[in-house]
């Protein structure tokens, strides 16, 4: 017969499971250096990283000249580099997965300020609120930034689906993100990149459950 430490035991351990996240949420980490700036803030050789966090699953907007459009699937983005950083939540953003368009591959990320500055999509993406950035002497306006993984082949896709994993060599031609501010803009290249599948891990509540259903059967065979 169970004892009512092997039922609380059982239940904890069935809700740890069933709080892991039912969609692919990937998480891009991209870090390097910034090669060209004309923004005091950000200066030639000062270390930026982009964390972006877009669920994979469900469909494009449309398709056009072999290529995707989606809209509103990135959950988080987060910006870092040297004094500045900001982050945002909610659904917005608009990604561009191309094949074999020119006979490349790549996909571009892009989060904007203003829906009016997503391009091709129709109805508009979502916008973010990113902080203001103190440069040239004055306060500047987030406006918009393009994270760009670009491929001098075709082979890398087969298909319109966003990715759930990379394999970031394959993006031999360009790995890089272009920043756009209110009164200036610049660009960093990628020396470091990841790619995580946060579907995979337990969510906070369901570890903690998970650690406490080991205690409970623990103190059960110390009885």
């Amino acid at each position: 017969m169970f004892r009512y430490c092997d039922i609380v035991a059982a239940v904890l351990l069935t809700g740890s499971f069933a709080s892991t996240a039912s969609a692919d949420l990937i998480q891009l980490v991209l870090s390097g250096q910034i090669n060209s700036s004309n923004m005091t803030a950000f200066q030639v050789g000062q270390t930026m990283t982009v964390t972006l966090r877009y669920e994979s699953s469900g469909s494009y907007q449309f398709v056009a000249s072999q290529q995707a459009f989606y809209v509103d699937r990135f959950k988080y983005v987060r910006l870092q580099s040297g004094g500045y950083d900001t982050s945002d939540t909610g659904d917005f953003g608009q990604i561009d997965k191309y094949d074999g368009l020119g006979g490349t591959d790549g996909i571009q990320f892009q989060v904007a300020a203003q829906s009016a500055t997503y391009q091709y999509t129709n109805p508009k993406p979502n916008a973010v609120q990113l902080a203001n950035v103190f440069s040239n002497g004055v306060s500047q306006s987030f406006d918009n930034v393009f994270v760009n993984l670009n491929s001098s082949s075709n082979a890398v896709w087969n298909n319109y689906d966003l990715p759930t994993g990379y394999n970031f060599a394959d993006f031999n031609a360009g790995q890089n993100a272009v920043f756009h501010f209110s009164g200036g803009s610049f660009m960093f290249g990628f020396s470091s990149a990841s790619a995580t599948n946060l579907t995979t891990l337990p969510e906070p509540a369901g570890a903690a459950m998970l650690g406490l259903a080991g205690l409970t059967m623990l103190s059960r065979r110390r009885k």
